[in-house]
């Protein structure tokens, strides 16, 4: 009789040796494409235009900082992910420090989590206004409970393949159409110059926007929610169950520092991505 299927057990029998050869690394891909699905075109959309258009390039250096700064520790985390099988909050719950049932660490994140929801009704709300006023049919309410219902749905799924699917070709999608907007600024009188992207690289601060800058500095690149929910994908996708249950044998290190090896240009793949959508937003603010 076969053992149910879990993502999150780490037996035998799932064992993998990781890809050795580009092809075969880039069909690997995907927990960072989902990430880059939950953070292009929400957070960005708004406040990384709004920023660029209050103060101008003057700020492209924190733009390009706050995408790049949180890499390695997203890195960190997908690397003990697959190196133990631990999820994230099994990880925080081993951190020292005082416990009410669970670590500090624990609660603290999950009302990181609870807080992160209600910006997340805030997406919903902002697509469903959108979608008003393209197809203005069923009004404001109903786009929020179309919307709602299919996102609903596609949690109740509960398939990772399905969501990387969806989300690999929205992002797609989503960053062809921002960086082809972002290109045509240049034949348009809103051109930008050379001169004025240089100087947006000499770390200086608008005394006017400093708040605003700030708040895109946290919430450009992978958010804290996202950081938490990556080791989940990295389970779900694979590489901990490929890198099997940690024996500390050389087969099992050279196993595990092959698949983290994945990992890391997953992180990579997803820094590039969501840093030219982010840079993108920039610059039609800015402009």
């Amino acid at each position: 009789m076969s053992r149910e299927y879990d993502p999150y057990a780490l037996l035998p029998e799932h064992v993998r040796k990781p890809p050795t050869d580009r092809w075969s690394t880039i069909r690997q891909l995907g927990p960072g494409l989902l990430l880059t699905g939950s953070i292009v075109g929400s957070g960005e959309l708004i406040a990384t235009t709004r920023l660029g258009a209050e103060v101008g390039f003057v700020v492209l250096w924190l733009i390009l900082l706050s995408c790049a700064v949180k890499v390695p520790v997203q890195s960190e985390l997908g690397r003990h992910a697959i190196a133990t099988g631990q999820t994230t909050f099994v990880a925080f719950n081993k951190v020292p420090g005082p416990r009410l049932r669970v670590s500090w660490l624990v609660w603290g994140s999950l009302f990181l989590l609870l807080w992160s929801t209600m910006q997340v009704g805030g997406i919903f709300g902002t697509m469903s206004l959108s979608l008003d006023l393209i197809f203005p049919v069923f009004g404001n309410t109903s786009w929020l409970i179309i919307l709602t219902l299919v996102g609903m749905g596609l949690g109740l799924v509960g398939q990772y393949m399905t969501l990387e699917r969806i989300t690999t070709i929205l992002v797609a999608l989503f960053t062809f159409t921002t960086l082809a907007s972002a290109l045509l600024l240049f034949w348009t009188p809103y051109a930008v110059s050379p001169g004025v992207i240089l100087d947006g690289l000499r770390f200086a601060l608008p005394p006017d926007g400093a708040v605003t800058a700030f708040a895109v500095f946290g919430i450009t690149g992978v958010g804290a929610s996202e950081l938490l929910l990556y080791p989940y994908w990295c389970v779900e996708k694979g590489y901990a169950r490929s890198a099997g249950p940690r024996d500390g044998s050389p087969d099992w290190r050279a196993r595990a520092l092959g698949w983290i090896g994945v990992m890391k240009k997953d992180v990579w793949l997803c820094m590039v991505i969501y840093t030219l959508a982010t840079l993108a937003f920039f610059f039609l603010g800015a402009a």
